[in-house]
């Protein structure tokens, strides 16, 4: 999921925002792991929630170095072992979209009201 603002009649990808979306069994999207990992918003109230992918989402723990390795090690969001991490909560796109808003990029909106 990309973030695009309108700059002088041109749609702009936001630096850096976007969220990994996959296909779920509801036929939904949503993104595994923490959904304000990367936004600073004051209020968390949107929470991770159980989730099933249409396709197997995980990562391969064992080409990753160290430091992206502890990202992992909370069993609230994944189930690791040796070599994968599978996410076990997820996060809607609409509520992906409104943590974005009232985060990164409410700049980019508050212009626009």
């Amino acid at each position: 999921m990309l973030f695009v603002s309108d700059y002088c009649g041109e749609l702009i990808h936001e630096k850096y925002q976007y969220f990994e979306v996959y296909p779920t069994k509801n036929h939904r999207w949503a993104t595994p792991d923490d959904p304000y990992r990367m936004d600073h918003v004051e209020m968390k109230d949107i929470k991770a929630v159980p989730v099933e992918f249409a396709s197997p989402v995980y990562y391969d723990t064992k080409k990753l170095h160290l430091t992206f390795k502890r990202k992992f090690q909370d069993p609230y969001y994944f189930k690791v072992n040796d070599t994968t991490a599978v996410p076990l909560l997820g996060t809607y796109s609409e509520d992906l979209l409104r943590i974005k808003m009232d985060g990164n990029l409410k700049r980019v909106f508050a212009k626009k009201r």
